[in-house]
């Protein structure tokens, strides 16, 4: 599995995002209307250190929601950038993740050619090669 089949299960796991339906990895769709989808973005370089057992591994994540109405992209960004600065120290679908970080609050990226709000937020991601 890739960090964004990792990412989407859990996202999915702990909302009401359904992967591939509401919730895309890496290409946002022309529909549905209302989704969210994730996308790996450039990290920092990843740890090796002498002595341990695996390296670890730094990328980037975005994440980007989409509605019609801005409370319903900003509720959906909410949601997830909730969840995912839960994980610390945990396993999602067999790797273990140091931590998710989101690096700013959900904020107004604009609106797309169909005039629907999409609202983004990004994180930084530790984890274990």
């Amino acid at each position: 599995m890739t960090l964004l089949d990792e990412v989407a299960t859990f996202i999915a796991a702990g909302t009401t995002l359904t992967v591939g339906t509401d919730l895309f990895k890496g290409l946002m769709p022309d529909e549905p209307d209302t989704c969210v989808t994730i996308y790996e973005s450039p990290g920092r370089a990843p740890v090796e250190e002498m002595g341990a057992n695996s390296p670890v591994e730094r990328p980037n994540l975005q994440v980007i929601s989409r509605s019609g109405a801005y409370a319903t992209a900003r509720a959906n960004s909410q949601s997830v950038w909730d969840l995912l600065r839960t994980v610390t120290e945990q396993t999602l679908s067999g790797k273990h993740y140091l931590r998710i970080q989101p690096f700013q609050s959900p904020f107004l990226m604009g609106r797309d050619e169909n005039r629907r709000v999409r609202i983004v937020f990004n994180c930084t991601v530790d984890k274990e090669v």
